[in-house]
Formats: C-alpha cells, structure tokens, sequence
C-alpha cells in the first residue's frame, strides 16, 4: 500500500521502478491527474507496468492505494468512476 500523499519519485524507489510522468508531486495527486478527478473507493489505473487499485479516498483527495505489478505496461486501463458516462476503459499510457 501507499498513502496517497506518498510523493511519487519514494513509491517509484520502494518499487524500484521509474516514477510515473507527472505534474503532481505525490501518488494521490498522480491518479487525480490521470482520472480527471479524485477517484472513487475500488477505482483502478494500469501504468508503467504498476496496477493502482484506490483502497481509500474522500471527495477532496485520495488516501490510500492499493499497488502491484502489472502483466501488461504498454496500456493504461482504468474501471469506469461511478456514473462513469461513455468514458474509456482502456486508454494509451502517457
């Protein structure tokens, strides 16, 4: 697990792995940038060959995520938000 204020290039470390492209500093701030918005409890992103499962967030911020390695790192996908609308499940990696 990681806190979502866990900032990215300390989770890129302890999974001895590049840190994501990001603007955001932070775990939490990376999954809001890629969502569009902060993500809902069981929400799930596929980047970098990492799997982000949120196990934990509130209206205003994300507190805990759920990691692991992922099979496939060449896609992001990502389970519909609640109401999620026509958006994507599989979209391209930045």
């Amino acid at each position: 697990h990681a806190r979502g204020d866990t900032p990215l290039d300390v989770l890129g470390a302890a999974l001895e792995m590049p840190a994501p492209a990001s603007r955001a500093a932070t775990v939490g701030g990376f999954l809001e940038e890629r969502f569009g918005e902060v993500p809902p409890k069981g929400s799930t992103w596929t980047e970098g060959g990492v799997l982000y499962r949120i196990a934990d967030s509130e209206p205003t911020r994300v507190r805990m995520v759920h990691l692991r390695r992922a099979e496939e790192s060449s896609r992001a996908e990502r389970r519909p938000l609640a109401g999620g609308g026509d958006r994507p499940k599989n979209v391209r990696a930045r």
